[in-house]
């Protein structure tokens, strides 16, 4: 049996391969350092020449924190407030993970075909590309979740320490950081903004079920404990939990002291909840490990897609 290859056809697929061997053998013409430089600026200068999205995520941040302050305003310590205290908490991780969540992954996916043409012809690295734009977005959402979490704590009226409003921004920043990592891993690994929400919600809520908050930990069936290690709401969540009750001695209104729904101190609150004194800082050490692993797998899903398409 004989087969006959168009002509067309033959050339068509060679310079095909051509094309693709010129652009994968094709040098950058500037340096690493200088990629990263100019990209950093290219993406500054598009901030403030459309400074919208900048006003809106502030005015956002603002609306939220105030609505949210305004149902938990100026919670006193005492027995029937203590589940609302834990509700201020737990609603401050929930806003800081969902609030930009799926605009970094419509924002990501918007671009990307832009990226793909400039990658293609060689004008910077994908490591340029993606170190860049972390950097040029990071102030912008630490900015969000500061002004966020400033109104919210002292409207809540948690406890009124330097300290413990400090440690409860930074684990506001670290869940947002969180987020905002899941919507670039998710972006880069399914490349279409329809697929990546679609799939970033199934991995999302159950995060967020398994945070400490709607089911205690400890009562978790075997075949769910995994979920827990993994729930960075379940970090986060506990973080905020003992900094707040470890410097409360008394909550009043005890009548039964061991008994269920009744706390003598805030340590029986942070028992009751299944979380430990000693995990606040390795709680925040393991959510900051958290931003750096999303970010690697969504840049290694990022840098095998531009090979791909090579």
């Amino acid at each position: 049996m004989v087969f006959f290859l168009d002509e067309d056809s033959s050339s068509s697929s060679s310079e095909d391969w051509r094309r693709r061997q010129d652009i994968s053998e094709k040098k950058f013409h500037a340096s690493f350092p200088v990629q990263v430089s100019t990209l950093l600026w290219r993406n500054m200068m598009t901030v403030l020449r459309e400074p919208t999205l900048l006003k809106v995520q502030l005015m956002q941040s603002i609306i939220v924190a105030l609505l949210t302050g305004l149902v938990y305003l100026n919670n006193n310590v005492e027995q029937r407030k203590v589940m609302n205290i834990n509700g201020a908490m737990y609603t401050m991780v929930t806003n800081m993970a969902f609030m930009f969540q799926y605009s970094t992954v419509h924002h990501f996916c918007f671009e990307i075909n832009t990226f793909y043409r400039e990658t293609q012809g060689a004008l910077y690295r994908v490591s340029a590309y993606f170190i860049a734009k972390n950097i040029a977005e990071l102030p912008s959402y630490v900015l969000s979740a500061v002004v966020f979490t400033t109104i919210l704590y002292w409207m809540s009226g948690l406890y009124a320490s330097w300290e413990s409003f400090l440690i409860y921004v930074l684990v506001g920043v670290l869940i947002q950081n969180i987020a905002v990592s899941i919507g670039y891993m998710f972006s880069c690994v399914f490349g279409s903004l329809q697929v990546a929400v679609a799939f970033l919600s199934i991995f999302v809520i159950p995060m967020m079920a398994f945070g400490g908050f709607f089911i205690n930990q400890a009562s978790l069936p075997a075949y769910f404990i995994p979920f827990k290690y993994v729930s960075y709401f379940g970090y986060g969540f506990e973080a905020l939990v003992v900094n707040e009750w470890s410097h409360i001695d008394e909550i009043p209104g005890c009548t039964k002291p061991g008994t269920h729904g009744c706390y003598g101190s805030g340590s029986d609150v942070i028992r009751m909840l299944s979380f430990k004194e000693r995990n606040l800082w390795p709680d925040i050490g393991v959510m900051a490990g958290m931003i750096l692993i999303f970010r690697f797998i969504a840049f290694s899903a990022l840098y095998i897609r531009v090979k791909v398409r090579r």
